[in-house]
């Protein structure tokens, strides 16, 4: 530090200690108001540009981990029973009431073509995805916290088949499906009528 700089920091320690080269004590009204500013600017904690992130909610499918951002998740509900439907073939497992509506319920493990599928008779919670209303559940065997995660951690799907309803997988998470995909399949909707 140059001498200069050491000179205008000791001054500036000595005035701020009330001492240095002011002979006058008092402080006029407009000082004493640009010193209020300047003491409120340094108080503004300061934010830190972050990356956005996602939120995600987070279930589990026997052991393993998966997620669904939350913008495509209505709720999450304890699951009180699932009516078979005759005719109905993997990947749902049934319907179920939704506060007076019938949604189907899928196995996203079914779905996803997985070696071992969603015991959906243990499965005790249904996570609800919908845009607006209830339009699909998804059988969950337990379920996790609700988390943020960056769009930069998220790796590509391992598998190429079934790719069209996963974003990708995420450390510390598993896999992250594509809420959006499973709303917009039509294979996956059953006629009301």
């Amino acid at each position: 530090m140059s001498d200069n700089a050491k000179g205008v920091m000791e001054d500036g320690a000595l005035a701020f200690a009330g001492g240095g080269g002011r002979t006058d004590t008092a402080v006029s009204l407009a000082e004493r108001r640009v010193l209020e500013e300047r003491a409120r600017a340094l108080a503004t904690p300061v934010v830190a540009a972050s990356d956005p992130t996602v939120e995600v909610i987070t279930f589990h499918l026997n052991a393993e981990g998966y997620g669904i951002e939350a913008r495509h998740v209505q709720e999450v509900m304890y699951l009180d029973s699932i009516v078979p439907l005759p005719g109905l073939k993997a990947p749902f497992v049934g319907i179920t009431n939704c506060h007076g509506h019938i949604l189907p319920v899928i196995d996203l493990l079914a779905l996803l073509q997985a070696p071992q599928q969603t015991d959906a008779g243990n499965a005790r919670h249904l996570v609800v995805l919908g845009q607006g209303s209830a339009e699909l559940g998804i059988v969950a065997s337990a379920l996790g916290p609700v988390m943020q995660v960056a769009p930069g951690s998220i790796r590509a799907p391992a598998a190429a088949s079934t790719a069209a309803h996963l974003v990708g997988m995420v450390p510390g998470l598993g896999i992250l499906a594509d809420g959006g995909s499973l709303l917009a399949d039509p294979g996956l909707w059953i006629n009301q009528k």
